[in-house]
């Protein structure tokens, strides 16, 4: 007769343990960016946008409590918190295209393995309200670039060898303000 055993053998599971590393080993390294940025990184882009904030607070298209309102005068879910971190993520994968432009062929075998298209097409949905897509505009040119336009630069990294580009009708939408 065989005995049921209910105690858990690792031999028999090794994929667990490995697992469980694994998930760590992601959140701490996820976290590693902003570490090595400090202090300083976070005084130096609060005022600005807490600047912009407030202005955007004051034209009744954010709530107190930090959500869009839409052009229906309707609370959004969508956060000032969220725009702020897409606007920085904007920054950083077109921060990340202009250093791989040291030469066409560099360029070209970036942009064709990248998942950069998806990633800013992903980030830049013409379904956010206007309120949001615009404080995502103000931000990434005023507090995370030297007054450089969003469009161009999302237009100039989506743009390949011989004029190839990936460039559609949604990012379109998504600049009309």
């Amino acid at each position: 007769m065989a005995t049921n055993n209910k105690s858990f053998n690792f031999e028999t599971f090794p994929w667990i343990p490995v697992s469980v590393f694994a998930v760590v080993a992601l959140i701490v390294l996820k976290r590693i960016p902003d570490f090595l940025r400090g202090s300083d990184y976070q005084a130096q882009i609060s005022d600005p946008v807490a600047k912009i904030s407030a202005k955007y607070t004051s034209n009744n298209s954010v709530t107190a409590d930090g959500h869009f309102v839409s052009g229906a005068k309707v609370v959004t879910v969508y956060t000032i918190s969220q725009a702020r971190s897409d606007a920085e993520s904007l920054a950083s994968l077109l921060k990340k295209t202009k250093g791989a432009a040291t030469g066409w062929f560099d360029f070209n075998f970036y942009f064709a393995f990248s998942p950069l298209p998806a990633n800013l097409k992903k980030i830049l949905d013409p379904g956010f309200p206007v309120a949001y897509r615009r404080y995502v505009v103000e931000v990434y040119r005023d507090v995370f670039t030297d007054k450089r336009s969003l469009s161009s630069d999302v237009r100039s990294a989506l743009t390949g060898f011989a004029g190839s580009s990936e460039w559609d009708n949604n990012l379109t939408k998504y600049f009309i303000i």
